[in-house]
């Protein structure tokens, strides 16, 4: 079962892949948070991050590892209720990451 990343505060979280290979990050009404870069990327691991948001109008921002084609970090989905999953695959540097997006969880 995936792992709930913790907020640091309400406006970050922190992603602990030795532990957390599977997760999820909950987001709720009034604010944008960094997901900040990960702690122990292993070269050629595969991760998995599900991103639901319990209201619209909540933004995600990755941090420098994170990378996304063209450059382009995808938006959430906009409604209440959305799961986006987004797959990331190291390089033990760098988080490069596709998104699947805009599933109902309730």
């Amino acid at each position: 079962f995936p792992v709930t990343i913790p907020h640091v505060n309400p406006f970050s979280a922190d992603w602990n892949l030795r532990t957390n290979q599977v997760a999820t990050l909950y987001l709720s009404a009034g604010g944008n948070t960094l997901l900040k870069n990960p702690t122990n990327q292993v070269p050629g691991g595969t991760y998995i991050l599900m991103v639901e948001t319990l209201s619209g109008n909540v933004q995600l921002f990755f941090d420098t590892a994170y990378r996304f084609p063209d450059n382009a970090p995808p938006t959430l989905s906009p409604g209440a209720s959305a799961l986006d999953i987004f797959t990331f695959i190291s390089d033990g540097r760098f988080m490069y990451g596709t998104a699947s997006q805009n599933y109902s969880w309730v």
